[in-house]
């Protein structure tokens, strides 16, 4: 059985996280969701607020091409702006340009689930990605 150890890999995802250079997660979302946030205090998934009739939502992506819409899509230090530049010129939001970028702690990253992808998460419909340290270390290699 091969471990993390064998791999030379940190034992896991708070080991790995302490050797790059971040400092904090980042999620955008248009301004008009940005009351169902404060409201609920968390970013919640597409697939929990879509049956949720309190809430007003419009899904940047309402085919979610990555493929797991029961997670909430961050990057590292900076939004994501090659993909906020697509959503911002759906129709949906032509009338609606202002974006909020949230900056979040990083210890979200540590969660149980967290998957970690070196590049946009609809590519391969998030298969390019996973969890534990080896996925997050892959997101800064060559």
């Amino acid at each position: 059985m091969t471990t993390n150890v064998d791999l030379g890999l940190p034992a896991d995802v708070a080991a790995a996280l302490a050797t790059l250079p971040v400092s904090r997660l980042v999620h955008f979302t248009p301004a008009m969701n940005l009351f169902s946030i404060l409201r609920d205090g968390e970013i919640r998934p597409s697939n929990d607020l879509e049956t949720d009739d309190q809430t007003h939502f419009t899904a940047t992506d309402d085919r979610r091409f990555d493929g797991h819409p029961g997670h909430i899509c961050c990057s590292f230090e900076y939004p994501n702006a090659y993909y906020q530049g697509r959503a911002r010129t759906k129709a949906d939001f032509i009338n609606y340009p202002q974006w909020v970028c949230l900056t979040l702690d990083l210890e979200l990253a540590l969660r149980d689930g967290v998957l970690f992808l070196p590049c946009n998460a609809a590519k391969g419909r998030g298969g390019y990605g996973g969890s534990g340290p080896k996925y997050l270390l892959n997101m800064w290699a060559d």
